[in-house]
């Protein structure tokens, strides 16, 4: 600091010394300063008006009040703080000639002369000027405090798994012995400080992870934090399969492009050979006739299959037109023996077939038809010479008991469940979820299947275990109890939408935890990587010539409701940062961080495949000084790593890749996504059918 230049009415300390020759002495000594006024003259020749005079009526001056004044009251340790002492005589004027002594307490931490105050250590001096043999004295305080209070914190530790609605006991103390303790904060709200500087109390977090900040703000304005990160909540192991962790539901776009499928397999010659298989249709006598009628081909034209979603079942409706079933066999009318060669038509034809689901093992997928109904329009019945054979004798098909639309109608309904069943299953059965990921250079599956099936007016949700499987942990991995469950509702489906994929965050928080045991988040980065001189170095880690920073996980990271435009945030709760060095030719550890990160979860497709991007990463680090003289340099490393946290982290979260599963054979291109459920813990993304 410069010291700034007063007025000529002031009288700087040191003026007199240097106007009599004197040598200022030192601070600690009690030494006297002599002050000289040099704007108030001596009162010589005061005159009497008309003649000049000799003054000698006029009183001497005497000096009556002192007053000492500083230009930094709150100077930085480094500066130096210009005093002033103003001296007075019995008539308001400047006096000057007065031996001023200058006194400062405590008598270290600081160095004096000239008037100059320079602050070689934090602390409160109070500075007093007096004049020798006189009552007269002013005192001004000089608080060089730069750092915020000194907090320690007894409970929680670090790095933490709480219970599910277990309250968490955030105790400590806090102390300033230069300013004082103004004010400290847990989370935002105040909290009551004892005299002796501890607190105590309870927060109940919600599951998932969460962070601790108390803030404390000195008497002066100095803040200082401590932050830790900790989660809450129920844990399982990752190999734990979720159930319905993955869920595929078909809209009605998605339950046509299905109706397509079946359509390719429900063909003219599936049903004709059921009805071959079946034959004879129908075979019998009466006192005066035997028969024996065959089908002998089945074909229709523009045949049209749809599935209407009904509540817990689906309706299937196959139609088509111009359906010509053709009719083979013989007959014995009376002792006359006919060739029956002929055949049933219909312009149009509507076969309704109600279908139940359901589960009963991972992965098989059972279809029930419970019921089906078969409706003609105009049914045409051709037996050739049968007709006119019977007629000679006076008799009707109906005599031989033959109904053929009734028939018809039976060996449909009967042959629907053997070739609808299996074909639904296979359909559903395909309808499977494989992903491979690249994640923080680990290389890791996330798997689903078949799990349970739901139909209600909205469409069917298929639903799929969610399986992931990844490299086995390394030797390094923290002891942790597991990947953190998110329970919450299914997400509201729409009929509009030809398909939704629901992932449940407790999936891909299965895939970041294997990531992070597999050592993604154990970093080791030098100062060559960084970019770093040694004078950097030096200017943040006083007598470092070498800087190593290593990372490693004490929480896994999770995705997890947030504050962020989709509604969902990525938190990485717990790595703990150590620096290391040579000092002095010795590796030292010279210092211990703990980082916090969180990210934004932006859900955008592209192409066939929905990115999750991780944005607007922030990285908050909490350095602890071993005691209250680190303060400072804690606050300011804490900037130092927060910027290379979050470089390093920037480099590492890539976007994870998720490629939309085919339905069937026909493929699906990604519209978006967004969070689902009551409590954004799904990732649900949206798709249309590829026509």
């Amino acid at each position: 600091m410069t010291p700034r230049t007063t007025a000529s009415i002031l009288l700087i300390l040191g003026m007199a010394s240097a106007c009599t020759g004197e040598t200022e002495p030192d601070k600690n000594t009690g030494a006297t300063d002599d002050i000289v006024d040099d704007g108030g003259g001596d009162g010589a020749d005061g005159g009497d008006g008309a003649d000049g005079g000799d003054g000698g009526d006029e009183v001497d001056p005497l000096a009556t009040t002192l007053a000492l004044t500083v230009d930094n009251a709150n100077p930085a340790v480094g500066d130096t703080v210009q005093l002033t002492v103003t001296v007075l005589d019995q008539d308001g004027e400047q006096f000057v000639g007065a031996p001023v002594s200058i006194g400062i307490s405590p008598d270290t931490g600081t160095t004096y002369g000239a008037g100059l105050l320079t602050v070689n250590a934090e602390g409160v001096y109070e500075v007093t000027a007096t004049i020798a043999d006189t009552e007269l004295s002013d005192t001004v305080t000089v608080t060089a405090d730069g750092s915020g209070p000194w907090i320690t914190i007894d409970s929680p530790a670090r790095g933490i798994w709480h219970d599910t609605g277990a309250e968490v006991t955030v105790s400590g103390n806090v102390s300033d012995n230069i300013s004082g303790v103004a004010e400290l904060t847990l989370n935002g709200s105040l909290l009551e400080v004892g005299d002796d500087g501890s607190f105590s109390t309870t927060f109940l977090p919600e599951d998932g992870a969460h962070r601790i900040t108390l803030d404390a703000v000195d008497g002066v304005g100095n803040a200082s934090d401590l932050i830790l990160g900790g989660m809450a909540g129920a844990a399982s192991n990752a190999d734990t399969w979720v159930f319905d962790g993955i869920i595929a539901h078909l809209g009605q776009g998605g339950l046509d492009a299905m109706g397509e499928i079946l359509l390719a397999e429900v063909t003219p010659a599936l049903i004709e050979s059921a009805l071959i298989a079946n034959n004879p249709l129908v075979s019998g006598s009466t006192s005066c006739a035997t028969y024996n009628v065959r089908a002998s081909d089945f074909d229709y034209d523009n045949p049209v299959v749809s599935l209407t979603p009904q509540a817990g079942t689906v309706l299937l409706t196959l139609e088509f037109d111009d359906m010509d079933l053709g009719l083979a066999g013989s007959a014995n009318v009376c002792g006359v023996s006919r060739t029956i060669n002929g055949g049933l038509t219909d312009s149009h034809t509507t076969i309704e077939v109600v279908m139940s689901f359901a589960v009963p093992f991972p992965g098989g997928p059972a279809v029930t038809v419970d019921s089906t109904t078969v409706t003609f329009t105009d049914l045409q019945v051709d037996v050739g010479t049968l007709s006119s054979t019977l007629s000679t004798f006076g008799l009707t098909l109906a005599d031989l008991g033959i109904n053929f639309e009734t028939l018809v109608a039976t060996e449909v309904e009967a042959f629907i469940p053997a070739a609808i069943e299996p074909t639904v299953e296979d359909a559903l059965r395909a309808i499977t979820f494989n992903q491979s990921f690249d994640l923080l250079g680990s290389s890791l599956d996330m798997q689903g299947r078949l799990s349970s099936l739901r139909v209600d007016t909205a469409g069917m949700s298929i639903g799929l275990f969610g399986i992931t499987a990844g490299p086995d942990p390394i030797d390094a991995a923290p002891e942790l109890p597991g990947t953190l469950v998110l329970d919450d509702e299914l997400p509201t489906w729409s009929s509009a939408e030809d398909m939704e994929l629901g992932l449940h965050t407790d999936v891909v928080n299965n895939v970041l935890y294997r990531a992070t045991m597999a050592g993604a988040l154990n970093l080791e980065i030098n100062a060559t990587d960084l970019g770093l001189e040694p004078a950097v170095i030096e200017s943040i880690f006083p007598g470092a010539t070498t800087l190593e920073l290593s990372f490693a996980p004490t929480l896994p990271p999770v995705i997890q409701p947030g504050d962020s435009e989709s509604g969902m945030v990525l938190m990485i709760p717990g790595l703990q940062a150590e620096a290391w060095g040579e000092v002095d030719g010795l590796l030292t550890r010279l210092a211990m961080a703990y980082v916090q990160v969180e990210a934004g979860v932006t859900i955008v497709a592209d192409g066939s495949a929905v990115q999750l991007e991780f944005t607007d990463l922030q990285s908050i680090v909490d350095v602890t000084p071993v005691d209250p003289s680190g303060i400072a340099a804690a606050e300011v490393l804490e900037e130092t790593l927060e910027a290379v946290a979050g470089g390093l982290m920037g480099d590492l979260l890539p976007q994870l890749a998720i490629d939309m599963p085919p339905l069937g054979d026909i493929a699906l291109i990604p519209t978006g996504g967004a969070a689902g459920g009551t409590a954004n813990t799904w990732i649900v993304i949206t798709a249309d059918v590829d026509n």
